[in-house]
């Protein structure tokens, strides 16, 4: 389960968040690219855009619930 206090550096402030436990798979941003993206200086990913449509939130949480290191947190 991700962990707030955690959080990756560059997330944008939000419910969505990305922590330490990212391995940098893509899964997230191949599901949900508006929320999601590259941060190649960290080798991560992170939330470059909370989700603001219902269906933006629909795949946001797709996307957390596929994470296989269960990086993605949601504090909403």
């Amino acid at each position: 389960m991700a962990n707030k206090w955690n959080k990756i550096e560059g997330n944008l402030a939000g419910s969505f968040y990305i922590d330490e436990n990212c391995i940098n798979c893509g899964l997230c941003a191949s599901i949900c690219p508006d929320v999601y993206a590259s941060k190649p200086s960290l080798a991560v990913h992170i939330v470059q855009k909370q989700p603001t449509s219902e269906k933006e939130i629909e795949l946001a949480t797709e996307a957390q619930e596929c994470c296989p290191a269960d990086a993605i947190g949601n504090d909403g």
